[in-house]
Parts: C-alpha cells; sequence; structure tokens
C-alpha cells in the first residue's frame, strides 16, 4: 500500500530559509494541491496570505524559483500559476534525529489521556470543545454569554426606524402637501415627514413658514423653476432659514447710532452682538472705547447693507 504522503503545509515547515520567501511559500502550500502540488493563488492573494508587500512578494517568488522549490508557470494574459516541487523541497529539509519520534503503528502508542468525549459539546467525530473552567457550577456557560454579547452590538448596529405615523402625522403631512406648489415624489416626502415627526406647533411652523416663502420672488421666478422637491425642503430644515428671512423688519428708533445700548441692541438682532472678548483680560479705557467705536462702525455699515438690499 503507498503511503500517505505529507501535505505541502508541513513539507514545507523545516525548509531552511527566512523572511518573505518563507512567508510566501508557506501561503503558497497552504493553497496547494496535495497531489499535483500545483497553486492558483494571485499576488495580491499572496501580498495578502504572507504580509509583505507587492515588490517583496515578487522578490520572494524569483528566489523560489531561483532555488527551484518552485515552478512559475507564465500565461500570456492571464495570470501565473505556481508548482510546487515536493521533492526539492524536502531535498532542502535537514533530516530528522532519532529523538524526533512522531509515534506510528509500530511504535508504542502514546499514554491514553482522558476520554475527551466526557467534554465533547460538538458531533463525535468533530473538534473537542472543552468546557471553560471559569464558569460557576451549575451555571451557564460563559461562551453564551459571549454569544449574547455580539447579537446585542448587532442589534445596536441596526438603524431605528422612524415612528408610526398616526392619524396626526398623516393630516399635517397632507396639509403641508396640499400647500407646497412643487408636487413631486411624494413618497420620499412623506418618508421625511415621519422621520421629523413635527409636534402639531412645530408642523403649524412649518406651515407658516411654506406660506411665506411661497410668496418670494425666488420661488415664484421663472414659473417656480427653482422651488426645491418638498422631500429635500424637509431634510434641510428650509423652513427655519425661510421664516427668518421672511420676517418684517422692524424700523429703527431715530438717532440709535449715537445711544451706546441701542447700537449693541440692533448689533444683537442682526447677529453680531458686542463683547470684549478681543481685547483680552487686562486691557485700558481707551482700548475699550477704541474697541466700541470700531463695533460701532460695522453694524452702521452691516444696516446700511442690509437696507440697500432691502
Amino acid at each position: 500500500m503507498k503511503p500517505r504522503q505529507l501535505s505541502f503545509t508541513l513539507a514545507c515547515l523545516p525548509v531552511p530559509i527566512v523572511g518573505a520567501a518563507k512567508a510566501v511559500l508557506m501561503v503558497m502550500a497552504c493553497r496547494a494541491n496535495n497531489d499535483t502540488g500545483r497553486c492558483w493563488s494571485s499576488v495580491p492573494d499572496l501580498v495578502l496570505g504572507s504580509g509583505w508587500r507587492r515588490t517583496a512578494v515578487l522578490d520572494a517568488i524569483q528566489e523560489l524559483e531561483g532555488l527551484g522549490l518552485i515552478a512559475v508557470v507564465r500565461r500570456p494574459g492571464r495570470a501565473s500559476t505556481y508548482l510546487l516541487r515536493r521533492a526539492a523541497i524536502e531535498a532542502m529539509c535537514p533530516p530528522c534525529s532519532p529523538d524526533d519520534d512522531l509515534g506510528d503503528d509500530d511504535g508504542d502508542a502514546p499514554e491514553a489521556g482522558p476520554d475527551q468525549s466526557a467534554t465533547r459539546t460538538s458531533p463525535p467525530h468533530g473538534p473537542v470543545r472543552h468546557t471553560d473552567g471559569g464558569s460557576p457550577p451549575g451555571g451557564p456557560h460563559q461562551s453564551a454569554g459571549r454569544t449574547r454579547t455580539l447579537l446585542n452590538l448587532q442589534e445596536l448596529d441596526k438603524t431605528p426606524l422612524p415612528p408610526q405615523a398616526g392619524e396626526g402625522v398623516v393630516d399635517d403631512f397632507q396639509q403641508f402637501w396640499d400647500a407646497y406648489p412643487r408636487r413631486e415624489a411624494r413618497g420620499s416626502a412623506e418618508r421625511a415627514w415621519r422621520r421629523l415627526n413635527p409636534s402639531p406647533a412645530a408642523a403649524a411652523n412649518i406651515l407658516a413658514a411654506l406660506a411665506l416663502q411661497r410668496q418670494s420672488a425666488a420661488w415664484q421666478r421663472e414659473g417656480g423653476r427653482f422651488v426645491p422637491m418638498p422631500a429635500k425642503w424637509l431634510r434641510n430644515r428650509r423652513w427655519a432659514d425661510g421664516a427668518q428671512s421672511a420676517q418684517p423688519r422692524a424700523a429703527l428708533p431715530e438717532g440709535w447710532q449715537d445711544d451706546p445700548a441701542q447700537v449693541k441692541a440692533v448689533g444683537a438682532s442682526i447677529g453680531q452682538p458686542f463683547s470684549l472678548a478681543g481685547l483680552g483680560n487686562g486691557w485700558t479705557d481707551d482700548e475699550r472705547i477704541g474697541h466700541y467705536r470700531r463695533y460701532r462702525a460695522q453694524v452702521i455699515a452691516a444696516v446700511q447693507a442690509r437696507e440697500a438690499t432691502a
């Protein structure tokens, strides 16, 4: 009866080479056919399996070919394959010493250990899985807790679904849809509305802002060509900036430029509140007065620019 040959992985283990050449040879041995010795791995596969860079893998292939351990079968227009030479590999391996007795049918059988079937949790011919000694007596196996933790992490990874729409949400969206001038992609708009799930007060604010924006020049230009899609308008919360821009501007009091309190109030209303933070911790009265004068000039210029665009 012909003796069974060692797998290429075991045959390549004692080969006295190091570095990328040894790593690439072991990857090829793991992927090679045990009967023919042919390996179909590509260069990117060898790079991933060996952990070496592409240039190092290519140099290792040339080194293994030069040592006669492999033969490179180059195919024009296709990826190369590799043929592992068992005779050359076994010839490079150092001889085994008499003490390296791996045990066979002719030698003494190793001393029988404990019966593994007592702790077997897998099928009779599968791998043995021993119990964890750290588990409490009579308690669940620790692997069960680890499995539950993984399942919980996967549950946390899921994106929460939007809340179920009630009758009020549907009615509010219908009002929004009837009032919106561009009625396209109703399904996307309804999903965006349900994700927002606005309260009755928030829905009223959205409808009020929409009514103001419908009268704007941008939405009426060229027959409403520049009106955004309703779903995009909702996702970007465009009712907020629309409501702010549509608010009527109150008339400024006469001589407000000469009153520091009114200058600061006007600056705060246009988004430029007064602050001494730019002067640091220590400042003199002259520095404070100069800082206020510069702030006053900025507020006056901003108000004039706003009135020019009104």
